[in-house]
């Protein structure tokens, strides 16, 4: 038997088919400029700058934040960490979360692991993972800051490992290894009370109800909603509604009880739960009223001018399903110009927040530098990259309006710092910005006057604010404690989490218990299917014509346009007549369809699996599939399936999107050096598997005849 003439069978096109491979250079390039700018422009995945190239955001409350991982993002993030010694990223920690552990979980798929250990020191730990300052916090303290490659992104990570902690569907309870509540003495049953259902409140709930006290309650004044700030003011692209719910659910888990509907000064006071026997009492409302100044008095939304207070609570009613119940609400139409009156993180999500309620051209204005910019660098970078325009050194003095009423202008004075480092406004040195919009974004305090009686006998402090022990949150008043926005100790969610704390293994395991659970059967141990996605974002853009987009060029522009036309087709079925959205839901949880397996179970599970390879079945053979959707164009499938010599990948020179062809053998290589998680899978083969590769025999010559 000898071979045939042909040494390999080669495709007719075989030189269009290796067109794209990589080959060795044996001459230099000679490319002119202009061609080489008109190739970059078509391949351009960054945002284009200059006039008119800004994204429509009206009603695209999608996810904005740079910090948001994939598993893929997430793996690799984990890897960098040094688990340093003496860490300075848990020590830079208001909740003193341990951060090398929780990272160190992630990295070895222990996902479980890693979100009970976040979740331990802090009940709030996915809100903390999605807006927590941590540039600020951690993330300022590591040590990795020193080297090229920059801070490790915990945040992201900590987001990462609660969300797939959240898609597991578990209920909180006690850790069995505690004393029953029955057995505990009566003490742990005595009437606790939670004034307001914010971060600090929940935070310290879920703390207290571990420990064993069975009898709390939280008095919240809203009627349909819960969540405090998180859910009235930090907006929904930033952080989801359903997210602040989860939380609040695993609280109510342990048995914490919410009366809505009840607000202080209006339906009790601190004498009247102290007269019903309440023993402990937690301040845990927030700053009610909105800081204002003279310029504005007497200004109505009618006219065009909104603060912080009405503002962000109206964008959150209208863009997070489920939030008011029954009640549909629209979104503020805005419009034309807006003026952000602020420089801290409130300004920066009002500035945000009006880009999706339809205004073109968003101007923050503040006093002073931006080295006094109170604002986290997450959030400048986010009103940055929107295009919003910031005005340093500027105070307001004057609001213009048209003969109608409306705003048209603001006149603003210039700041200066004399001498003595005072700041004083220089009237010489006037400007008028033109504007149909001004939103106020100061701050807040506290001004109503019968919510600060009915905080008596709390001594207040000269800011007129309650008298807190930095250590302990505790009031002049004995029992009585106070945390978040009104202890005036917390200015963000995460120092808020804390201040109700202080008032106050797992990955085998996990395995075996997801596995019993029915709604995870498509589950990978603790890894979920992963959703179609491009940076960790939602991606199910497809064009005109049905067709994939890659996430370049023009096609880039064209998934722009798709959405921007979709949010606002959105908004007008949000607007239109019919049910609104229904609020999130967590409960009842499933439930295992079978008892837990043990460890010892476990043994000798894979040996009927084990046999030789005579035993399996050439006819079941499978093929790669690519999901269009989640290719980032890289190429490696194909050089890798042509480098083995398969040629059964083809490359499109136009969009660099890969298809499979008949050819493919099964061999997993592309799966196999593919960036992006179960961005290729092997799926059974539908067609005969007919071998199509190799040199055939020529049967016509003797055997031994050479």
């Amino acid at each position: 038997m000898v071979f045939g003439n042909d040494l390999t069978r080669d495709s007719p096109d075989i030189e269009g088919l290796l067109m794209l491979n990589p080959r060795v250079k044996n001459h230099a390039n000679l490319v002119p400029t202009k061609v080489t700018k008109g190739a970059r422009a078509y391949w351009k995945r960054n945002e284009k700058v200059g006039c008119g190239t800004c994204s429509d955001l009206t009603n695209n409350f999608d996810d904005a934040k740079h910090t948001t991982l994939s598993e893929r993002g997430a793996l690799k993030e984990s890897l960098r960490c040094l688990k340093c010694a003496d860490a300075p990223c848990q020590k830079s920690c208001p909740t003193q979360l341990d951060v090398k552990q929780f990272i160190s979980m992630i990295s070895t798929r222990n996902f479980y692991g890693s979100a009970r250990e976040i979740l331990s020191d802090n009940p709030l730990g996915l809100t903390c993972g999605m807006v927590c300052p941590t540039s600020d916090l951690c993330v300022g303290g590591c040590n990795l800051d020193g080297t090229e490659e920059g801070p490790i992104n915990i945040g992201g990570l900590q987001q990462f490992a609660v969300e797939a902690f959240k898609a597991m569907n578990l209920v909180q309870i006690r850790d069995p290894a505690l004393p029953p509540l029955s057995e505990l003495p009566d003490s742990f049953q005595c009437k606790i009370a939670l004034i307001g259902c914010g971060p600090a409140s929940v935070s310290c709930g879920t703390f207290l109800a571990r420990l064993g006290y069975s009898s709390i309650t939280i008095f919240e004044k809203q009627e349909d909603y819960s969540g405090g700030l998180s859910a009235s003011e930090i907006p929904e692209f930033r952080l989801p509604y359903d997210v602040v719910q989860w939380e609040i659910q695993l609280m109510l888990d342990l048995g914490v009880k919410i009366e809505y509907g009840k607000a202080l000064g209006v339906d009790f006071s601190i004498k009247s739960l102290k007269e019903e026997d309440y023993e402990g009492i937690f301040l845990g409302c927030g700053m009610p009223q909105p800081k204002t100044i003279a310029a504005f008095q007497g200004l109505t939304e009618e006219q065009g001018y909104f603060n912080s207070k009405t503002f962000l609570p109206r964008v959150s009613a209208a863009s997070k399903p489920g939030m008011c119940g029954c009640k549909k609400t629209a979104l503020p139409q805005l419009g034309g110009n807006v003026i952000v009156l602020g420089a801290g993180d409130t300004a920066m999500d009002c500035a945000t927040s009006a880009l999706r309620c339809g205004a073109k051209r968003v101007f923050i204005v503040f006093r002073k530098g931006f080295r006094n910019v109170r604002a986290v660098p997450e959030e400048m970078e986010l009103a940055k990259k929107e295009q919003c325009e910031f005005i340093p050194f500027a105070s307001p003095n004057k609001v213009i309006t048209a003969k109608n009423g409306r705003i048209s202008g603001l006149e603003l004075f210039r700041t200066e710092q004399d001498d003595d480092g005072n700041w004083i406004e220089d009237e010489d040195q006037a400007m008028r910005l033109k504007c149909n919009y001004i939103i106020s974004a100061f701050g807040s305090t506290l001004e109503d006057k019968d919510m600060i009686s009915a905080m008596a006998p709390i001594r207040m402090n000269k800011w007129g604010t309650p008298d807190v022990n930095a250590d302990t949150m505790a009031t002049s008043a004995e029992g009585v404690y106070a945390g978040g926005d009104i202890a005036g100790i917390a200015q963000t969610t995460v120092e808020s989490v804390n201040d109700g704390k202080i008032d106050y293994i797992t990955g085998l395991k996990a395995l075996l218990y997801l596995e019993t659970r029915e709604d995870l059967k498509d589950w990978d141990g603790q890894t979920r299917p992963t959703p179609k996605h491009q940076k960790g974002k939602d991606n199910h853009v497809r064009g005109k014509n049905g067709n994939a987009l890659p996430s370049f060029g023009k096609f880039l522009e064209e998934r722009k346009d798709i959405i921007a036309q979709q949010k606002v087709k959105d908004k007008q079925a949000h607007e239109a007549e019919g049910p609104p959205l229904p609020a999130p839901s967590f409960r009842p949880a499933p439930k295992p369809r079978a008892e837990v397996p043990t460890v010892q179970d476990m043994i000798g599970r894979s040996l009927p699996k084990i046999g030789t390879y005579n035993q399996l079945s050439n006819k079941k053979q499978v093929v790669a599939l690519v999901d269009e959707d989640m290719c980032i164009n890289c190429g490696k499938c194909y050089m890798t399936c042509n480098d083995s010599g398969y040629q059964a990948i083809r490359f499109d020179a136009k969009t660099h999107l890969p298809k499979v062809s008949d050819d493919c053998t099964g061999c997993t290589l592309c799966a196999s050096v593919c960036p992006i998680i179960d961005c290729i899978t092997m799926v059974p083969k539908t067609i005969p598997h007919k071998i199509n590769r190799g040199i055939p025999f020529d049967t016509s010559v003797p055997v031994g005849k050479y």
